[in-house]
């Protein structure tokens, strides 16, 4: 059973690990992207997985990041450094990007950066705010 709090998590990366994209280096991508986001400091925030295929062979390798929608295309190991910085940043990649979600869906229109659309219509989740107890400030005369 899984530990991971999944609480502070905003990105989570999906690498494909279809027979294509393994012949093309995805095992070695996806271990060179865990790397990547714990040397940028990610770790709470970025989970790399592993998926079963994609289904899109013809883009070889491909990764998915959700909840952004942003489906990368024809990634390699070297690729895992910019891939993470992409996703810290929430900038787009537009040479490996083969489909971004906006409101009205999947696109191949690239923005100048990632807007994440949440289902509560946010584009931000908010956070819990922790109840504190607030002192009184005694008046002075």
């Amino acid at each position: 059973m899984g530990k991971r709090d999944l609480s502070t998590l905003e990105h989570h990366l999906f690498v494909c690990q279809g027979d294509t994209c393994k012949k093309n280096g995805a095992k070695q991508l996806r271990k060179n992207l865990k790397q990547a986001v714990e040397e940028r400091g990610l770790k709470k925030s970025v989970l790399v997985t592993k998926t079963e295929c994609l289904d899109r062979c013809n883009d070889k390798c491909t990764a998915v990041d959700y909840p952004a929608g942003v489906w990368y295309k024809d990634l390699n190991p070297t690729d895992a450094p910019k891939l993470a910085e992409m996703i810290e940043t929430n900038d787009v990649w537009p040479e490996k990007t083969s489909y971004i979600r906006d409101e009205r869906g999947f696109s191949k229109e690239m923005p100048s950066s990632i807007k994440v659309f949440y289902p509560e219509g946010k584009t931000k989740p908010e956070k819990e705010k922790k109840k504190t107890k607030k002192k009184k400030k005694k008046k002075s005369n």
